[in-house]
């Protein structure tokens, strides 16, 4: 095996060796003859294609699921933040405890908008869209 490498000529430097040359030609041949028998079978094909279009379909429902999960979430938020300007407005919170609260509910719903965006351009590149 050792003339399969890229001049066609034995890499065997210590003595003499008995591998007779092999032309580029032959050496294509050997090569394509080794990538062919480790190619798919062409039975194999369609089980193949219905595997992918299946994982496909599995990766957009988990999307799906994701995304509503996300906008749960964020509705969550939205009606959290609601409440405490509520609160704030009818003086029940001073000042300083509402932009605390404020401050750490925004950041969860700054969070919650930009992961969907991330997961969908993360699946998108995976599927190659």
């Amino acid at each position: 095996m050792s003339s399969l490498r890229g001049t066609g000529h034995c890499t065997k430097k210590l003595r003499a060796c008995s591998q007779k040359y092999v032309s580029e030609s032959e050496f294509s041949d050997q090569i394509r003859g080794i990538v062919r028998s480790c190619r798919l079978h062409p039975k194999w094909k369609s089980v193949f294609d219905q595997w992918a279009e299946e994982t496909l379909a599995k990766k957009k429902m988990s999307e799906s699921v994701t995304v509503k999960a996300l906008e749960v979430k964020l509705m969550e938020s939205d009606e959290k933040l609601n409440r405490l300007l509520d609160a704030y407005l009818d003086q029940v919170i001073d000042p300083e405890i509402y932009r605390q609260k404020k401050n750490v509910t925004g950041r969860a719903r700054i969070w919650d908008k930009k992961n969907p965006k991330k997961e969908n351009d993360k699946l998108k590149q995976f599927i190659g869209g």
